[in-house]
């Protein structure tokens, strides 16, 4: 295994450039409940407001973690939509009266599929920008592959 020469070192004004993230970031679901009280939103717009708006301005912020956190996403929340949510509707946990309609005999809402990959996706993309920031990456040799 080889390890990276040049430890990778935050910018100078690391501070000031993530405060002013973090304030986005706490701004963004004020003005999302504001919006979906005012407007009288349904599920699936709130979700985009709640959940899309923050991932893309993250994903737009640091384009480097599109990648990997949409594959993990897809693996992660594909098996666990159907899971999850189906255990919700048994035990009457989890129900949503307004859906425009139903997926796996009439029991998911068609907007928590967005709902779940946004939710994973966001917190995926908000623990990647504000909270790795690992020194040194290790890479694996071309020679164990």
């Amino acid at each position: 295994m080889k390890k990276k020469s040049a430890p990778r070192h935050a910018p100078q004004n690391w501070r000031a450039v993530h405060l002013f993230d973090i304030i986005l970031i706490l701004a963004f679901p004020l003005l999302s409940a504001m919006l979906s009280e005012i407007w009288r939103l349904n599920y699936l717009t709130s979700t985009l407001l709640f959940f899309g708006v923050p991932s893309v301005y993250i994903s737009l912020r640091r384009p480097a973690i599109i990648k990997k956190t949409l594959i993990f996403t897809l693996v992660f929340a594909t098996p666990m939509i159907y899971i999850l949510d189906y255990m919700a509707y048994v035990d009457l946990s989890w129900w949503v009266p307004g859906s425009a309609f139903r997926i796996l005999r009439n029991s998911i809402p068609i907007e928590d599929v967005p709902w779940s990959y946004l939710w994973v996706y966001y917190a995926v993309s908000f623990w990647e920008f504000f909270l790795d920031h690992d020194r040194v990456k290790v890479h694996i040799d071309h020679h164990f592959r």
